[in-house]
């Protein structure tokens, strides 16, 4: 039979050479494993190997067919890719290394779930990485919060475990876990990526900026209240930009008198300059809301005024917010500890919530002068603390909660059991909101940005009490955390609510104390 040059087939990152020897019928040959270099993958397993072997020609088959099939190659240099998965959601790199035999993987990340070797925790403080290992298919996960920490960790495990530089790889693709497109290629020489492409997440964003900057809804749901100096309905647009204000000033007034022209005249439209408040005043809300609508698409006709009109609702931010005080409550605070003593990765001290901060949100506002809210909560505190009889409330925390995924949460919190103080907390919530709604202090827009709403006449929203938070949108693996499984029973009794404002001198500050309002 002729000599017929071998052909080269991968399988996985194996090598592995096929003649082209054309089918007349199969024989079936033992070979030394040190020789073996044929047509399919060994089990790694005994010094022998059965193959089977398709062949024409066959005669000299028994005399040397180990040297006659088995023929030396050049060695082709090997190029190992590994990749690096980038999460934009959770703004995390990972990379899942899978090691060769469950004795590496012990070494490298124990024998359960619940270990932590003395290695894996040197490489997770050194490369800023976390560590987790499947023992079912021996993986070890890689995750960190930019690709050269991950690259680092991965390089760092495999010195560790002596691999040769032939089976390293040379070099790192980041590709979008979403949409699998490549983002930078990392080289482990030179640490320096080479980027292909921006960062998605961050192209995202800006789409979204100028979608919030364009899109300006005409027909919002508007807090309307009955204003008896009028006698008609009105709606207050605050934190006007000025160059709203100057549009609707333009031509000593002309645009506000094309308003008023529209609708007839009956709709008025007064702008006070220093408090930046347009006040929209007809005789029926269909009126007010056209009046709105009307006004939103004047705007909408200036370039500058779109702009800093989007700009300006997304900067709003909530200044004061209503409470529930548990300032340095001791049972909280020991159950923080317990909590805190666990494994948590990725994280950082400074996401601690600290003692003094303990509270329950009630509502949230901005608010430039706190004078009106003040007055509004006192003349309307009866029927606030109605729901309570007289009594303070007993709410009781018995659980851990998150926000997120166990592996990947932005907050850590105590929650509160189910139960007819609950009921009764959650009463006294919704106669709150409802008069700061009717006071015209918060809107429908404000219930939603706070995770709020109004279903059936009761203010639905959750409820707890953080304990740590993160930030720059990180996260934090909390699987420990529940692992523990922990059960509490945290009793506290609460006489008043609070109005606190958010301007807090530092950031473990207190939140300053505006109003104290007594419940009992």
């Amino acid at each position: 039979m002729a000599e017929e040059s071998a052909v080269l087939i991968s399988v996985g990152k194996r090598v592995y050479r096929k003649y082209p020897i054309v089918l007349q019928e199969p024989v079936q040959s033992k070979f030394q494993e040190n020789n073996l270099m044929l047509l399919e993958e060994d089990d790694g397993e005994g010094e022998e190997e059965i193959v089977n072997l398709d062949v024409k020609d066959y005669e000299d088959l028994m005399q040397d067919l180990t040297k006659k099939y088995v023929v030396e190659e050049p060695k082709i240099e090997s190029s190992i890719i590994e990749t690096i998965f980038y999460d934009s959601q959770m703004n995390s790199y990972t990379l899942y290394n899978k090691l060769n035999n469950r004795q590496h993987f012990t070494i490298v990340i124990g024998a359960c779930s619940l270990d932590r070797t003395e290695y894996q925790k040197r490489v997770e403080s050194e490369t800023h990485t976390v560590l987790k290992g499947n023992i079912k298919d021996l993986t070890v996960e890689i995750r960190g919060n930019s690709p050269e920490f991950v690259m680092n960790a991965n390089e760092m495990i495999l010195n560790f475990l002596n691999k040769t530089q032939a089976s390293k790889p040379s070099e790192y693709n980041v590709i979008n876990q979403k949409t699998r497109k490549l983002i930078m290629i990392l080289k482990p020489s030179d640490l320096n990526p080479i980027q292909i492409e921006a960062d998605e997440k961050e192209e995202e964003e800006k789409k979204e900026e100028e979608k919030e900057t364009i899109e300006i809804e005409e027909y919002p749901e508007l807090q309307m209240n009955w204003d008896n100096k009028w006698q008609g309905y009105k709606t207050n647009v605050k934190d006007l930009p000025q160059p709203c204000i100057t549009l609707l000033l333009a031509n000593k007034g002309q645009n506000i008198k094309n308003l008023k022209s529209k609708m007839r005249n009956n709709v008025e439209f007064l702008i006070n300059k220093n408090t930046k408040v347009l006040e929209i005043i007809g005789y029926t809300k269909d009126q007010v809301k056209e009046g709105y609508a009307n006004f939103i698409k004047l705007v909408k006709t200036d370039q500058k005024a779109m702009k800093s009109w989007g700009s300006g609702k997304k900067q709003k931010k909530f200044t004061h917010f209503f409470a529930l005080s548990m300032e340095n409550d001791p049972n909280i605070a020991k159950a923080q500890q317990e909590i805190l003593t666990c494994r948590i990765g990725n994280f950082k001290n400074d996401w601690i919530n600290t003692p003094n901060k303990f509270h329950l949100t009630l509502a949230l506002m901005n608010l430039e002068s706190t004078d009106q809210t003040v007055s509004l909560v006192n003349n309307n505190l009866d029927s606030i603390k109605r729901s309570l009889q007289g009594s303070p409330l007993s709410l009781t925390f018995d659980k851990v909660g998150f926000f997120g995924k166990p592996t990947a949460a932005n907050v850590l919190t105590l929650e509160l059991k189910q139960d007819a103080e609950t009921d009764k907390m959650n009463q006294m919530n919704t106669a709150l909101v409802k008069t700061l709604m009717d006071g015209g202090i918060i809107s429908q827009e404000d219930l939603k940005k706070q995770n709020a709403k109004l279903v059936g006449g009761s203010v639905q929203k959750a409820q707890h009490l953080t304990l740590a938070k993160s930030e720059n949108n990180q996260k934090m693996d909390i699987s420990d955390v529940l692992a523990r499984n922990f059960v509490f029973d945290i009793k506290v009794n609460l006489a008043s609510i609070e109005l606190l404002s958010m301007e807090k001198e530092e950031k473990n500050s207190s939140y300053p104390v505006v109003q104290t309002f007594s419940l009992i």
